[in-house]
């Protein structure tokens, strides 16, 4: 759906967390309220400062990786947008033609900043269709797409066996990648293509959009405010039922499993309002949608533990319905985050009023589009800054949760 170029300002200051809470289970829609109008871009997350990042920031970025941030323009690939002078909007090339290129064209569309220009698929004529449908005037094969000249970002989005490849080629031709989760197929592919984006001051990023949802930026906010005390434990769920055997997400082949496509998110919501953990335990099955064995996981439930005793619980599925949101308890109240909390538009903060009264505030924040303009914002201007990386979707933190992944299948 198009992007209203102005939203209430009831909206706009939801997202910066000043919208007033209804109390006691009231809702209060961030859609009420009058007032001046407010740029649509207010939703997405404050911009960082440049600042250089690396070994100083201890426990939050991987020691072996040379220092990140910003990069003088000279030193980036001549297909970025920070080495043209007065740039142009952001070119984009699409790989993948499935179901979340489709969710995400619109979001391109709905920012100034970008052009679709070219998109990629293994089927010509589905390739075409797409291409025609969503007016995106060079559709071709990977091959035609890697052998232009005028893209400026390549947005990969096909199955997580293909990732490494795809992005390889993208970097080794200076082309800066947004790489669909999950990032690559285990840690070592991702960590090889960290240090190739560092090699060459290319741009490249995981599109783990929660990290940029405004509800989420909001969640992290108040919980660095103090406003439940001391966080100290952390549960989410994602869990739905794939009955077909042979859908996508039981092929192994492809990358298929709960760890891969479900597990990522509460892995990275817990790196985000948790940090780096400290241990890891995991249990789970390889039992396709029959119950027959499978060499796919099918089911996974990880409990991750802090230096300071604090404790994470998460669990997914293919096989089960679950609540599919999340949960943050401390020392003076806890937060619900609406589901699904990936995407949420909202979230839940109780806090105990005297006895086992609770006074309950709800915020509800809706996204704009499909929910994916936050992250390409923050995409634009990295891209534009010169940066390789973007503090919210670090490399750093793609591989920790990579790492994570790999330490969890190895248990199951």
């Amino acid at each position: 759906m198009p992007l209203p170029h102005r939203l209430g300002d009831g909206v706009a200051q939801a997202a910066h967390g000043a919208l007033p809470l209804g109390r006691r289970g009231a809702v209060r829609d961030a859609h009420e309220g009058g007032g001046a109008l407010r740029h649509a871009s207010m939703l997405a997350p404050a911009r960082l400062p440049a600042r250089r990042v690396g070994r100083s920031d201890a426990g939050w970025l991987d020691p072996g990786l040379p220092d990140a941030g910003r990069l003088d323009a000279a030193s980036v690939g001549s297909a970025s947008v920070a080495a043209m002078e007065n740039p142009p909007r952001i070119r984009v090339g699409i790989i993948g033609t499935g179901w979340m290129s489709d969710m995400i064209v619109p979001d391109f569309r709905a920012l100034d900043a970008f052009e679709l220009v070219a998109v990629a698929g293994r089927d010509g004529e589905r390739t075409r269709a797409f291409a025609e449908a969503r007016g995106i005037p060079h559709p071709g094969s990977v091959d035609d797409l890697f052998g232009r000249d005028d893209l400026d970002l390549v947005y990969i989005a096909t199955t997580h066996d293909s990732h490494f490849e795809l992005a390889r080629r993208a970097l080794e031709r200076d082309l800066p990648v947004l790489l669909e989760k999950a990032f690559t197929m285990d840690a070592a592919e991702a960590e090889q293509l960290v240090a190739l984006s560092h090699e060459r001051g290319v741009f490249l990023m995981e599109a783990m959009w929660m990290r940029f949802n405004p509800a989420i930026r909001r969640v992290a906010a108040l919980l660095a405010e103090g406003a439940i005390g001391e966080p100290r434990n952390l549960a989410a769920t994602f869990g739905f039922v794939i009955p077909d055997p042979t859908h996508r997400l039981w092929d192994a082949e492809h990358g298929g499993g709960s760890a891969l496509d479900q597990g990522v998110y509460p892995l990275a919501l817990a790196d985000l309002l948790f940090g780096p953990y400290a241990s890891l335990a995991a249990t789970g099955s390889r039992l396709g949608p029959d119950g027959a064995p499978t060499v796919v996981d099918g089911e996974l439930a990880v409990l991750l533990g802090y230096a300071d005793g604090r404790q994470a619980t998460l669990a997914t599925s293919l096989r089960s319905l679950l609540p599919c949101d999340a949960w943050i308890g401390g020392t003076a109240g806890r937060i619900r985050i609406l589901p699904a909390f990936w995407a949420t538009e909202g979230f839940v903060l109780e806090r105990p009023v005297g006895g086992v009264e609770l006074d309950r505030e709800e915020v509800l924040i809706p996204k704009i589009g499909n929910g994916y303009v936050p992250m390409l914002e923050a995409v634009a201007d990295a891209l534009r800054d010169g940066r390789i990386e973007h503090e919210l979707s670090s490399h750093a933190a793609t591989l920790r949760i990579m790492r994570a992944v790999d330490a969890v299948l190895a248990a199951v």
